[in-house]
């Protein structure tokens, strides 16, 4: 629906687009639905429907409620924008730095038994040492997720950029 209203800018409303899409999701639902009943229910398959279906379909039929015009859409993708400028941002001072400022001073303190994930996150390169490779991850809890939300933001910023607008605009998406 979103990649449909930027490419044709006349397009005002989500509606049409948006019904199909609608069906589309409802049936992917349902195969999911069907998928937990066949293997069995379990908190792994709860947790895991509830993360892939579950919360994104909310966001969306919010979002199908919400956003009625092109302009609506426009600020999404504009707030979506920013924040990866703000993810890419820390990444780099935690790349060239060697650790997560936000997690080193807002993180809890917590040793390597206790909860390795934390620990790795909140002590950065000190806990892998200097020749060991460290990954980047953002705000994200793991770097897989923060490399998924710059792929998935990339192609947006870039078609974005090569569509005509003010230069601000362009700068901003390249």
């Amino acid at each position: 629906v979103m990649v449909a209203q930027m490419i044709d800018r006349s397009a005002g409303s989500t509606r049409t687009e948006g019904s199909i899409l609608t069906n589309l999701i409802l049936i992917y639902g349902g195969v999911l639905a069907f998928s937990i009943l066949v293997n069995g229910p379990s908190g792994a398959t709860i947790s895991l429907w509830t993360t892939t279906f579950a919360i994104p379909v909310a966001v969306y039929f919010v979002a199908l409620r919400l956003l009625r015009t092109t302009q609506d859409v426009e600020k999404v993708f504009l707030a979506v924008h920013v924040t990866a400028i703000c993810c890419g941002l820390l990444a780099l001072h935690e790349f060239y730095a060697g650790y997560n400022i936000v997690a080193k001073y807002l993180g809890p303190s917590t040793t390597m038994e206790e909860d390795f994930v934390v620990w790795y996150l909140t002590t950065g390169r000190e806990a892998t040492g200097d020749d060991a490779l460290y990954r980047v991850f953002s705000f994200f809890t793991n770097p897989l997720e923060f490399g998924v939300f710059m792929v998935l933001v990339y192609p947006f910023a870039l078609l974005r950029f090569l569509t005509p607008q003010a230069i601000g605009k362009r700068l901003l998406n390249g």
